[in-house]
């Protein structure tokens, strides 16, 4: 039995009653797709403040219509979407080329792109996790677990390998000693496997930041890395 139905905006819809015990709209379509929008909004908002805590106040204040902002990186880095093949973007170069600004400009984009509908109805909308560090926080933490901060720098580590986004500066800095390499490669690794969006800058290639680590994680570490990333040189 076909049944009109009064919304409360003042529009009518059709329902099904046949099926009354099966859920049915409360609302007309009109209604429903203002109220998806109005929620994709509100997580974008969401993912936007999330990205905004985790990013430092310098690079939080980029200005890309300064003249020392690398334009011309911005613009290649801007077309990069991750895919199953290549989830992870690398900015290699040396220093003073906008790499890490452009590294926080597109992990806002990947974010604001990866809060999609987390049900059928498009009513909710979920929110990517997102990490930052450098290499010489991995460090740091990496030396914390054999301290009293142990439990914080074992979740911290714990976080950079699960987090849906990634961002890791300075990659190549870190000091490859045996603990460091190792949790290195495991962080890699897990992020490898899982397909997980990764961004990482660095001063050199692949093979330098493995540069220091025992032949049997150097090799396949570096691999990994080329495997995974859509590297773009600046220079």
């Amino acid at each position: 039995m076909i049944e009109i139905i009064t919304c409360l905006c003042g529009g009518t819809y059709q329902v099904d009653t046949e099926g009354k015990y099966h859920d049915q709209p409360h609302q007309c379509q009109a209604c429903d797709s203002a109220k998806i929008e109005k929620n994709h909004r509100e997580a974008i908002s969401k993912a936007e403040a999330l990205v905004a805590k985790k990013t430092p106040d310098r690079y939080l204040a980029t200005d890309t219509t300064h003249p020392d902002f690398n334009v011309k990186l911005w613009e290649r880095v801007a077309t990069w979407e991750p895919t199953q093949e290549r989830p992870w973007l690398g900015l290699t170069g040396s220093t003073g080329k906008s790499k890490t600004r452009c590294a926080y400009i597109m992990l806002r984009e990947i974010a604001i792109g990866m809060t999609l509908p987390a049900n059928n109805s498009g009513t909710k909308f979920s929110i990517p996790s997102v990490a930052v560090t450098s290499a010489y926080t991995i460090a740091e933490a990496v030396l914390a677990q054999f301290s009293d901060s142990k439990d914080s720098a074992v979740s911290f580590l714990y976080d950079l390998r699960t987090a849906d986004i990634l961002l890791i500066d300075d990659l190549g800095k870190q000091r490859n000693t045996p603990a460091i390499s190792s949790e290195l490669f495991a962080l890699l690794d897990h992020r490898h496997a899982e397909n997980l969006v990764t961004i990482w800058t660095a001063n050199t290639n692949p093979e330098g930041i493995v540069n220091g680590m025992t032949e049997d994680l150097a090799g396949p570490l570096a691999g990994r890395i080329r495997e995974c990333s859509t590297i773009i040189n600046c220079g």
